[in-house]
């Protein structure tokens, strides 16, 4: 079954990752570590701070409502997705699929 549907995040949930971010224990990096056995620890502290004191996720929340969401049940399976309708004098379809309700890359690289 396919219906409409909207991205709405309680602000509680907000909060409360932005509190996490900030209560994060960092570990001790590896002497010349880089990206050698992951992501590099100045990496994941900037990322943190962009997160935690930057993004704006009702902004991003407002940008993927302005397209038609929907929710669709596949074997069990809740897949959330945009669907466009081309326009134009040969329009094409485009289905954005993101998996439980997660913002996936797709929606980054299509709004650009």
């Amino acid at each position: 079954m396919i219906a409409p549907s909207t991205i709405s995040i309680p602000q509680q949930v907000l909060d409360d990752l932005k509190l996490k971010i900030k209560l994060t224990r960092w570990p001790e990096g590896l002497a010349g570590e880089g990206w050698e056995y992951g992501s590099g620890r100045a990496y994941m502290n900037e990322l943190a701070l962009y997160w935690q004191d930057t993004f704006d996720w009702r902004k991003t929340e407002a940008a993927i409502n302005s397209f038609p969401n929907f929710m669709a049940d596949i074997n069990g399976y809740q897949i959330h997705f945009l669907h466009i309708k081309g326009k134009g004098k040969h329009p094409c379809r485009c289905c954005l699929p993101g998996m439980n309700r997660q913002v996936e890359m797709n929606f980054y690289v299509f709004c650009k």
